[in-house]
């Protein structure tokens, strides 16, 4: 089934776009996912420009989404996504839930990719990011999709967006949620930027988040990501393995490629190593429950500024 909002002919005629509360939908798709599809919008009356997601209204996704950035906006997390309305939009014969948020015309990845950046900006860049994820963390919630495409650039400043797989670490008495190592575990995030951990099974802890910011240093430095699986044929990937299982052939293809890359970094000698390979061994030193050194880990770049 089509789950894009799509208009009938007639309302294309006399005015081609959707208002939803203060807000008008246009069939301008910023981004589709699995369950729904981010359009661009503006406000009626003032033209902002703003982002706007949908999915049908059985999922869960937006509606844990909404919960957690609402509960970090209450407990004054800066540098996110402000919600600026959620709630259900009907049709004819679907139901939607819709969350809007600020538009941010350009993400970390597309800003590197456009633009040269020395070492000292991607040092600077580098300390804001640590900053984000240390808010976040102090209020008990990991991110799980950490990667160049979820920070977003406006104005000078930076944003951690996109928080639909982000949970707490911590149970309902406080207490942090245990580890466990699944051999039959689920990737969540990007596999690109997910940490062996999670290749490995083990649940998510803040460690995680960092070792993927410890990636996005060297996309920033390289303009590349050091491991890239190899094409892999269509018989192997359609093993009936669930394609989110950490035992599907393409997650254990980039487990390999990832571990190859890693393992050629932290046999560098004393002499050798760079900051991104100092980074990543701070990060991957860390237990589960650790709490990260975060003040340490931006005076690495702050002192080279």
């Amino acid at each position: 089934m089509e789950n894009n909002l799509q208009l009938n002919s007639l309302s294309q005629k006399e005015n081609p776009q959707i208002k939803i509360g203060n807000y008008l939908l246009t069939q301008d798709i910023l981004a589709k996912g699995s369950f729904g599809t981010i359009y661009k919008g503006t406000h009626f009356r003032t033209g902002e420009h703003v982002a706007i997601k949908t999915e049908l209204h059985h999922h869960n996704s937006l509606k844990h989404e909404t919960r957690i950035l609402q509960y970090l906006y209450d407990k004054k997390v800066k540098q996110i996504p402000q919600i600026y309305w959620y709630g259900f939009y009907e049709t004819d014969s679907l139901k939607y839930q819709v969350l809007i948020l600020p538009f941010y015309s350009c993400n970390l990845e597309t800003y590197r990719q456009h633009k040269q950046m020395n070492s000292p900006q991607i040092f600077k860049l580098m300390i804001k990011i640590i900053d984000i994820c240390q808010q976040i963390h102090s209020k008990y919630i990991v991110h799980r999709d950490i990667k160049p495409a979820n920070f977003m650039i406006k104005n000078g400043e930076i944003y951690l967006i996109d928080f639909g797989l982000a949970t707490f670490y911590i149970d309902e008495d406080s207490r942090p949620i245990a580890d466990y190592t699944d051999s039959v575990g689920t990737m969540v995030g990007t596999l690109k930027y997910a940490s062996l951990h999670i290749h490995n099974g083990h649940r998510y802890s803040p460690r995680d988040d960092l070792i993927s910011l410890a990636y996005i240093y060297h996309y920033l430095m390289y303009g590349d990501i050091g491991w890239k699986p190899g094409v892999m044929p269509t018989e192997e990937y359609n093993t009936g393995i669930d394609r989110s299982d950490i035992m599907h052939p393409l997650n254990q293809l980039w487990k390999q490629s990832k571990m190859e890359h890693l393992q050629k970094i932290f046999a560098e000698t004393e002499t050798e190593k760079n900051m991104n390979c100092i980074m990543l061994h701070m990060v991957y030193a860390l237990d589960y429950h650790e709490e990260p050194d975060y003040n340490k880990l931006k005076m690495l770049f702050t002192e080279t500024i």
